[in-house]
């Protein structure tokens, strides 16, 4: 059982991980600081929930799998994504992809 989580995208506004699961038991992903996670208010210091999240399936078992977005917490700084299927979450490829968009502000 692992689940690895590498960030492909990190700017400002938009950022995105890969999610690669080996198990099919492995169906709960959090997204924390420790994988790049950081939304930030334009001022640079207040965390932001992301004004969207977007799971797109990258294979065939990540439709299997059925994964969607759960929760995004700014007291913890993460974003929760969760298979809703366990049968076919375990397959070793880059399963999923998760984009989280920061709300758009004009300052």
């Amino acid at each position: 059982m692992a689940i690895t989580i590498t960030q492909v995208l990190a700017s400002r506004t938009l950022q995105a991980w890969d999610i690669t699961t080996t198990a099919d038991a492995d169906t709960t992903v959090t997204i924390t600081s420790a994988n790049g996670y950081a939304m930030f208010e334009p001022n640079g210091v207040d965390a932001i929930i992301p004004q969207f999240v977007v799971v797109q399936p990258l294979i065939a078992a990540a439709r299997i799998s059925d994964w969607i977005w759960d929760e995004a917490n700014t007291n913890n700084l993460q974003i929760q994504v969760l298979a809703t299927n366990a049968a076919g979450s375990g397959d070793a490829a880059v399963q999923a992809r998760v984009y989280a968009l920061a709300p758009h502000s004009i300052m």
